[in-house]
């Protein structure tokens, strides 16, 4: 309703995509431009200059999003797909989301390039990416391979490398984030100088350090290649270093098994309302006396079972996503069921009782 939103003193730019505000005083006005939500989509949009980046009319890349934003504050909405790295030398509130699975919604490195720069120097954490799988980055003789600077939620910051400091994370603030594989000549193969909480942690490196100058809390941190586990670490408050994963085999995976250490170990007090691990699973569960968290990027313990038979999985929006064959070992995220099973492959007319249910964890 444009006249009641003019009677407020709104004034829409619909061809520019903002939103005017004119307040009026005795002494003065004061204008403020607030931009609207960009969108992006990799395989229905478009860069060309006809392009609003509109919900239906999307952009095809982030950094199209980004200059129709001016790098000024606002939001950025991602629909699943592979990307460029984000590059943001401004320390703003650009909030840039994925809607999808985490493994759906990719920014990739290349090899050749930083996956994500999310401010200008240390201390920059205002701009902040959420929901993504960032790999392949490689930072050359520059900090932070795989993120420099801002804010990361619920992603995973994987084969990353530098030969300068933090492999993974480098001056960032990070969440609900699983970080694995990465390597850096300096310090920090996973990260340095960064603040992480509810994270989880996984070196393979055989030299150097897993994590320097960060601060922990309710993280689960491990050394599995032989690198030196911590170095002048801030805190490590409500964290592990010796815990037990469902899928050992996996370095990518950071599921913990039943019985491992950091299980409903987390501080309560620091968590979010409404707050979700990496599966986008609800945090706070109520236990038999109170409401628990536990440490790491996951919330309970998954769903594992040996395949007796093919299986096919499924997400929520109905793509079909893994295929496991018999034997394998299984781990059924949260969100996810059984829509069919085969045997020598016949099909079998209805899917077996729950092999197992974890702490936390829906049939």
């Amino acid at each position: 309703d444009l006249d009641a939103l003019h009677e407020m003193g709104v004034f829409p730019d619909l061809a520019n995509h903002v939103i005017r505000f004119l307040f009026v005083t005795r002494d003065f006005e004061v204008g403020i431009v607030c931009n609207l939500p960009k969108y992006v989509d990799a395989r229905n949009g478009t860069d060309d200059g006809n392009t609003t980046g509109s919900y239906d009319n999307p952009v095809r890349t982030i950094t199209k999003a980004l200059d129709l934003l001016g790098y000024q504050k606002g939001t950025i909405n991602v629909n699943p797909g592979v990307y460029a790295p984000v590059v943001i030398e401004q320390d703003v509130e650009i909030r840039i989301i994925a809607h999808g699975r985490v493994s759906e919604c990719v920014i990739d490195g290349g090899g050749t390039n930083r996956c994500a720069q999310l401010g200008r120097a240390l201390g920059d954490v205002k701009a902040k990416i959420v929901g993504f799988t960032l790999r392949n980055g490689d930072a050359g003789d520059q900090h932070g391979g795989g993120v420099r600077f801002g804010q990361v939620e619920r992603c995973r910051v994987i084969d990353c490398r530098t030969k300068g400091d933090g492999g993974g994370l480098y001056g960032v603030a990070a969440r609900d984030t699983l970080v694995a594989l990465c390597s850096a000549g300096g310090q920090g193969n996973l990260a340095d100088k960064s603040t992480l909480r509810n994270c989880t942690l996984r070196d393979s490196s055989s030299a150097g350090w897993t994590l320097t100058t960060s601060g922990c809390r309710n993280c689960v941190v491990t050394s599995e290649g032989g690198a030196t586990l911590l170095s002048g670490v801030d805190t490590f408050d409500h964290s592990v270093s010796n815990a037990v994963y469902a899928c050992p085999g996996d370095r990518y995976s950071g599921y913990l098994a039943e019985n491992s250490p950091g299980l409903a170990a987390g501080d309560v007090d620091v968590t979010l309302d409404g707050e979700t691990d990496l599966d986008g699973k609800p945090r706070l569960t109520q236990g038999d006396y109170a409401a628990t968290v536990d440490c790491g990027c996951y919330e309970g313990v998954p769903v594992l079972c040996t395949v007796h038979g093919d299986i096919k999985g499924v997400n929520p929006w109905g793509t079909s996503d893994f295929t496991m064959v018999e034997g394998s070992d299984l781990i059924l995220p949260y969100g996810y069921s059984v829509i069919e099973l085969s045997v020598g492959g016949e099909p079998v007319p209805q899917p077996p009782e729950p092999c197992a249910t974890g702490r936390n964890t829906e049939p």
